[in-house]
């Protein structure tokens, strides 16, 4: 008869720092955040997409902000709605550049079974090359998994896939941008 400690009968779990957009429930690995700030006053970037939001100057350290709600498919946050609500969550520079995104509230730090994510991404589907549309990509093709708390779902996004998916070129699949080098010029 083999008897389990404690220590061996539990799950290994993993923390998760949540926050919610547009009432919905979301978090990221503990792990990957470097901290949560209150300041939201982004300096903008002019012709950027519209889930850039701008930069942001922390302590001598530059960071792009991007925002969460748009690159989920969700409406802008109205500026009076928001007002003191919202907070920045900033990434380690392991995730990637310097760079943060900005949600609608900052709840709790929860701590999960691992066995009790369903749905959760090989490593290997991160690495996995992203389409060069951003229309349509929402929190499946940033999601690590989703975990059933007692009251509500949370969907586990993965940061790696947030800057990529950020910066990747907008295109229609109606008609595609030319590849480089195939654009032809006339002097008119």
């Amino acid at each position: 008869m083999i008897i389990k400690t404690k220590e061996q009968s539990e799950s290994p779990k993993r923390q998760f720092c949540t926050f919610t957009i547009c009432d919905r429930l979301f978090g990221v690995d503990i792990l990957d955040v470097k901290e949560v700030n209150p300041r939201v006053d982004c300096a903008p970037i002019y012709h950027a997409p519209p889930e850039i939001r701008g930069y942001i100057n922390i302590r001598g350290q530059i960071y792009l902000i991007l925002d969460l709600r748009i690159i989920l498919g969700f409406e802008p946050a109205s500026a009076s709605d928001m007002i003191g609500k919202q907070r920045i969550i900033l990434f380690k520079s392991i995730v990637d550049e310097s760079f943060g995104i900005i949600v609608d509230r900052i709840n709790d730090v929860i701590t999960i079974e691992i066995d009790k994510i369903e749905n959760r991404s090989s490593e290997s589907a991160t690495e996995k090359q992203l389409p060069s549309n951003r229309i349509g990509h929402r929190s499946s093709d940033l999601s690590d998994g989703i975990a059933k708390l007692d009251d509500r779902l949370l969907v586990i996004l993965n940061p790696h896939t947030l800057l990529r998916i950020a910066s990747a070129p907008i295109t229609s699949a109606k008609s595609p941008l030319p590849k480089s080098g195939t654009l032809k010029t006339t002097n008119a």
